[in-house]
């Protein structure tokens, strides 16, 4: 808390929450640490997430644009994908979280809409480097995209994918920096209720 005096939750988060939590990964890797203690940090920065995604929730949105993060199946490393959920919230988008190890055939949630939608997801573990390419294809098939619907993705399993490699409105960011980036050039567009 005392960190949230000085900074942004952003900061915070990027910036403290993430290279202890890679800290973490590395001790739990060498026997270090159970998996038990990195249950219990993951969960204490979920909660902080969490509480702050809450805070959010009480803004307008813009109509126009639905963000729809979510993680593939077998993929449960969320926090990345929560702040992401966070960040769409805090730059005025609506966003709709699915959670995590989301069956492909779950994204065929919005046959009717109005509005053009987002996918965003990141690959860490699932589906393999391998995979993604094909994950990807079949991804965007499922989800049926209209005209002005967009994939986004990020992660390691995908890094290696070129723009030139990816369908049509599906895109690869290196870094959730570089993600919300593309959020942010989209305009802010909420305003407190």
């Amino acid at each position: 808390d005392s960190l949230l005096r000085k900074n942004t939750f952003q900061d915070v988060f990027l910036n403290t929450f993430i290279p202890f939590l890679e800290y973490v990964g590395v001790l739990w890797q060498s026997n270090a640490f159970s998996p038990s203690h990195e249950h219990f940090i993951s969960n204490l920065v979920r909660q902080k997430i969490l509480f702050n995604i809450e805070l959010e929730s009480a803004k307008v949105f813009t109509p126009n644009v639905l963000f729809v993060p979510f993680l593939p199946l077998n993929e449960i490393h969320e926090l990345g994908m929560l702040f992401v959920h966070y960040k769409i919230l805090q730059l005025g988008y609506e966003s709709l979280y699915l959670g995590q190890s989301v069956p492909i055939n779950d994204l065929k949630l919005f046959p009717n809409r109005k509005e053009s939608i987002i996918y965003v997801s990141s690959f860490t573990v699932a589906p393999t480097a391998e995979k993604a390419l094909g994950y990807i294809n079949e991804l965007k098939k499922t989800a049926d995209l209209k005209k002005h619907d967009q994939m986004w993705f990020s992660g390691n399993r995908v890094k290696h994918l070129t723009q030139e490699n990816l369908p049509k409105s599906c895109y690869v960011f290196d870094s959730f920096r570089d993600l919300f980036s593309q959020i942010e050039n989209m305009g802010k567009v909420a305003t407190n209720s």
